[in-house]
């Protein structure tokens, strides 16, 4: 039974939750999960330098992208970018993780989408 009263009260937070916030905040909101999936994050690996790689970042959705993003390339390297395009060079072989928050706006509110990819580089 206690599982039924801990549903019971999550969907009674959730409903006094809504009731709280008007039409125009919850319609004003972005849905970062939503807009995680109008990004396409591309990239390609320089041929004479098989450690240096390009980037695109490409949004298709309805709010407002400048092209600033925080990235981390994995290697330890974390920078604020103000560009849709970057390239970067990594020091070693090895598997890396990169990880892209854009920032997103409307009027009053924004939201950073986590995007990813996994680069091997030899």
């Amino acid at each position: 039974m206690p599982v039924k009263h801990d549903i019971f009260g999550l969907l009674i937070f959730a409903l006094l939750l809504l009731l709280n916030c008007s039409n125009d905040e919850v319609e004003g909101g972005i849905d970062c999960q939503l807009e995680q999936s109008h990004f396409q994050l591309n990239h390609s690996i320089n041929t004479k330098n098989i450690r240096l790689v390009s980037f695109d970042l490409n949004y298709r959705g309805e709010y407002l992208y400048k092209g600033i993003s925080r990235w981390d390339f994995g290697d330890g390297t974390i920078q604020d970018i103000t560009s849709k395009t970057l390239s970067h060079t990594f020091s070693t072989p090895g598997t890396y993780t990169i990880t892209v928050r854009p920032s997103l706006e409307n009027e009053t509110m924004y939201c950073e989408p986590l995007l990813t990819t996994t680069l091997i580089i030899k």
